[in-house]
């Protein structure tokens, strides 16, 4: 076994030292703040490179939220990092938060999040031009109430997400195409309350989820055609108000249903034809204009569990 590099680290803990077999070559970053850090002006944003030279992996988590006076504006300041290991978070709940921030763009080279991705209550975010660079995330992602959100610009390149993905509440999204390079989610799949979006294309490369899939309250959704490679589900699929719905036919590769099947309060949508090809349902299975104040399953005809 080859003897490691001869190193000097002025504060052990500081370096990561790896080694390749196939090349026979040492490498090392530099990583920091493993209690994680909280951006909330832009004087924070505009002297990390001072405060923390060289550190390219913040260990913790990663919080940007300014929530009060509206300086953040933009995070240039940021482009040294390229992994966060824990949580990034931009925004917070209910908001509005980072009002002036315009552009994700400072963390173009950041390729992986260990933890959770949540972008939320950014009152002027467009776009998420900026994570252009972003691979992966560990956990989850979740995109919520950012009122002027018109695309998901910036997420073409991610193409791993080991938990779920939770979009809602934006209002101005018209399209998910950006997720085109998404093969893999571990878990649920939500997408509700975006009253522009009319489409779920973009998420044709998915073929599984290990959870459940929601579709709710998209108002303007007139197609699921997205989903079409979809063949399985390990949880339950609840489709429900998104009154322009005519048609389920995005669903025809779906075969297997590890949960309940949950259709109703879809106006428009006279059948559930497009799931011909499911041939196993695990749980109930229910399809009404209007949902039961209570649904109990052992009651139901449909019942296939």
């Amino acid at each position: 076994m080859q003897d490691g590099p001869n190193i000097p680290v002025a504060n052990p803990g500081e370096y990561a030292i790896t080694f390749n077999e196939s090349t026979g070559v040492y490498s090392f970053v530099c990583q920091c703040l493993s209690g994680g850090i909280v951006f909330d002006e832009q004087s924070d944003i505009d002297n990390f490179a001072t405060n923390y030279p060289g550190c390219v992996r913040v260990l913790g988590n990663v919080n940007i939220k300014d929530a009060v006076t509206g300086t953040i504006n933009n995070l240039n300041g940021l482009a040294q990092l390229t992994e966060i290991n824990g949580d990034m978070t931009i925004g917070q709940f209910p908001g509005p938060s980072n009002i002036n921030l315009l552009s994700l763009s400072g963390l173009n080279n950041i390729n992986s999040i260990g933890g959770t991705l949540s972008i939320s209550s950014n009152s002027a975010l467009a776009t998420l031009s900026g994570l252009n660079g972003l691979t992966s995330i560990g956990e989850h992602l979740y995109i919520s109430n950012n009122n002027l959100l018109i695309n998901l610009s910036g997420l073409s390149v991610l193409n791993s997400i080991s938990g779920g993905i939770n979009i809602n509440g934006n209002d101005m999204l018209t399209t998910l195409d950006d997720l085109i390079g998404l093969n893999s989610i571990g878990s649920f799949l939500y997408i509700g309350a975006n009253s522009s979006l009319a489409t779920v294309s973009g998420l044709n490369g998915i073929n599984s989820l290990g959870g459940t899939l929601e579709i709710w309250n998209n108002g303007a959704l007139i197609s699921i055609s997205g989903l079409n490679g979809l063949t399985s589900l390990g949880g339950s699929l609840q489709i429900s108000s998104n009154d322009a719905l005519a048609n389920m036919s995005g669903l025809n590769g779906l075969s297997s249903i590890f949960g309940d099947l949950f259709i109703y309060n879809n106006n428009s949508l006279p059948n559930v034809s497009g799931l011909n090809g499911l041939s196993s349902l695990d749980g109930g299975f229910i399809f009404k204009a209007m949902m039961p104040a209570a649904y109990d399953k052992s009651s139901q005809a449909f019942y296939c569990g």
